[in-house]
């Protein structure tokens, strides 16, 4: 009976950690749509699932260094200018923020 109370508690304390750590970054919950800005559905493979929160992790730890920029926002085509095509805009600061597979309801929502 001992073993069963401390698997049952590991199991609750484990799941209860796991909600507690969620990323500010972490992708919309599915059923949470209704609440988010925009309208449709959001895209839902792992790829994209993975890519939003490790990328927006990325952009938040450059926050600072890059205040004062102009923004690209997008989705694969952007995220694949990766940081060199910033010598396309001589002297201009620019952040990329393309994440691929994201829609324009995502970018409203990020």
């Amino acid at each position: 009976m001992r073993s069963i109370w401390l698997l049952t508690l590991l199991f609750l304390s484990t799941a209860t950690a796991e909600e507690q750590v969620r990323s500010p970054f972490t992708y919309p919950a599915e059923g949470t749509e209704q609440l988010l800005p925009g309208v449709g559905e959001l895209r839902r493979y792992p790829g994209l699932i993975s890519g939003w929160e490790k990328r927006r992790t990325l952009f938040a730890d450059s926050k600072d260094r890059e205040k004062g920029t102009i923004v690209f926002l997008g989705d694969s085509i952007t995220q694949g200018w990766t940081q060199d095509f910033r010598g396309l805009f001589d002297e201009l600061p620019v952040a990329n923020r393309g994440i691929g597979g994201d829609t324009t309801r995502g970018m409203l929502i990020r």
